[in-house]
């Protein structure tokens, strides 16, 4: 009887996440395209945090002693799944972008969309001048007050 019931509570939270999703991440585009991002970030943490509750997790962020909040962070962190950006969104409670591939920034709509929410574009090729650029707007999102989330995946051999 416990078997049946989680899998029916399963496919009911799986239901529920995609339907929220489909809703949800088109307001979002949209409001993207008319205000500035940083303007209905609430709604993108509200988005989060509901994506956490159906997946089932529980975030638990613990600050380290002398955290401050209200200054602006990088965050080096260990991105291995498609949740990981959604859980680091309810964790980090700063206005946070992340660092992400150049290449990305090259596919239609998604593209626009990293640079229109202030992501911060990584060369594929780390010559000199581009890592210049990068530094360079690294340097700007963080005077600018966003925070970044540096991710990579890290394997354990």
């Amino acid at each position: 009887m416990k078997r049946l019931w989680v899998v029916i509570r399963s496919v009911f939270l799986w239901i529920a996440s995609w339907l929220h999703f489909l809703i949800v991440v088109p307001i979002l585009i949209a409001l993207a395209v008319v205000l500035d991002p940083r303007k209905h970030d609430w709604l993108q943490r509200g988005l989060c945090r509901r994506i956490a509750f159906f997946s089932g997790a529980k975030v638990i962020a613990k600050k380290s002693p002398g955290f401050d909040e209200k200054r602006t962070s990088i965050f080096m962190v260990n991105h291995v799944n498609l949740l990981d950006p959604f859980m680091l969104y309810c964790a980090i409670p700063q206005l946070v972008r992340g660092w992400e591939l150049e290449s990305h920034f090259k596919i239609p709509i998604y593209g626009w969309l990293m640079k229109r929410f202030g992501n911060v574009p990584v060369p594929d090729v780390r010559s000199p001048k581009d890592l210049k650029r990068l530094w360079r707007l690294t340097q700007e999102a963080i005077n600018s007050g966003v925070s970044l989330a540096v991710a990579g995946r890290v394997e354990i051999l």
